[in-house]
């Protein structure tokens, strides 16, 4: 069975396509993006390379079911493309920690915009793509399939979209980490992490006696007092890291529903139903 795009970035990569396909022809290429269709589909740098299963048809002179490469590349940013667009992103509070924790921000492109950008492909030149089909029409069916399985793909690693476009997404946040939000970002995750310290002078040391010699009570309960233990931020530096790292829809996650979400719901359950012994 096909997919079906479940964010926010996943549906607008299918908008855009419904743009500059007609939308007949857009509808029969989600059925070559099912896994039975989709023989191989791989990502290396920039380009999307895809094998598909296609169909016999006597009229076009195709006697057996054929398979066909399909190869896609969108267009890359230039250099001073992405400068513009460090710069207006690198003073965006919020759209800066969201990319730092992998995560797609929904005015991403609204921001790339005022950089005189569009991350998402915007024009019918930035989508190139050949499949060696015999349809004469570009994009074919088979493009179609696989720009659909692209835009699934996009669901679970929307960071893709970065190195689709002409920049490794390490490379991204090694330059938004250098803006001076960046940098003031940086420094307040150092600064909330809680400083673990193994001074010899906080810790009961091992004792040095024989067990015969030791009493009871010191065996259990030490010579020495245990250390006061620093006590932990009420708040953390970034809220919910763990579950946001993930992105809306991670690898493991095959709702429609978007997981951090989900998890905002449950753990809003948990409290609720626990916040009489809590």
């Amino acid at each position: 069975m096909a997919e079906t795009p479940s964010t926010w970035l996943g549906a607008a990569f299918v908008g855009v396509l419904d743009n500059h396909m007609d939308s007949r022809r857009l509808s029969r290429g989600r059925a070559y993006s099912n896994p039975n269709r989709l023989l191989e589909f791989s990502v290396k740098g920039a380009t999307v390379r895809a094998l598909v299963l296609g169909n016999q048809s006597p009229y076009l002179g195709v006697y057996h079911v054929p398979r066909y490469n399909v190869e896609i590349e969108l267009a890359q940013i230039q250099p001073s493309g992405w400068d513009r667009i460090i710069k207006v992103v690198g003073s965006n509070v919020a759209c800066m920690s969201q990319l730092l924790l992998d995560e797609m921000p929904e005015s991403i492109d609204e921001l790339s915009a005022k950089a005189g950008v569009s991350l998402l492909p915007g024009e019918p030149e930035d989508l190139k793509a050949e499949c060696d089909c015999p349809d004469w029409d570009v994009p074919c069916k088979h493009i179609a399939g696989v720009y659909y399985k692209l835009a699934t793909v996009l669901d679970r690693d929307p960071m893709l979209l970065f190195q689709l476009r002409g920049m490794k997404p390490s490379e991204l946040k090694s330059r938004l980490a250098k803006t001076p939000l960046g940098k003031a970002f940086s420094a307040q995750q150092r600064a909330s992490m809680i400083k673990v310290e193994h001074d010899e002078h906080r810790y009961t040391q091992p004792v040095s006696k024989f067990v015969g010699e030791v009493s009871p009570k010191s065996f259990w309960q030490g010579d020495t007092p245990l250390p006061v233990v620093d006590p932990v931020p009420d708040t953390p530096a970034i809220e919910a890291a763990l579950i946001k790292h993930g992105g809306e829809n991670p690898a493991f996650w095959h709702i429609y529903d978007s997981f951090i979400a989900t998890m905002e719901d449950a753990y809003t359950y948990v409290v609720e139903k626990n916040k009489t012994i809590i």
